[in-house]
């Protein structure tokens, strides 16, 4: 399913917990919710990685995804957040764009 909508190119995938279908309601996925969903990494300096905020609460959640730079979690370099699985898909082709700008 994510194969389908995100070329990770030059990615490495580390953690794919990541089982979200966009033409299901949020409410009927919501084991699928939680912190950590998925986490990829370009070349030993930049993850990107996908988590929920508010575990299992489709309600008050959305998604949260950053590009960090030399693990520093606290200042990360770019922000997405959303509450649909078709715009993350589209924010996550849009940070592997910025992230293969950026290991050149």
């Amino acid at each position: 399913m994510l194969d389908d909508h995100v070329d990770f190119r030059s990615g490495k995938i580390v953690f794919n917990d990541f089982d979200l279908n966009s033409d299901v309601p949020l409410n009927e996925q919501i084991w699928s919710l939680k912190e950590d969903i998925l986490q990829v990494e370009y070349s030993n300096e930049y993850i990107l990685d996908v988590g929920w905020v508010h575990d299992f609460d489709a309600e008050k959640g959305y998604f949260k995804l950053v590009i960090i730079q030399q693990e520093d979690w606290l200042n990360p370099i770019f922000v997405w957040e959303t509450k649909s699985v078709r715009q993350l898909y589209n924010y996550m082709n849009e940070a592997v764009s910025k992230l293969e700008i950026l290991v050149k």
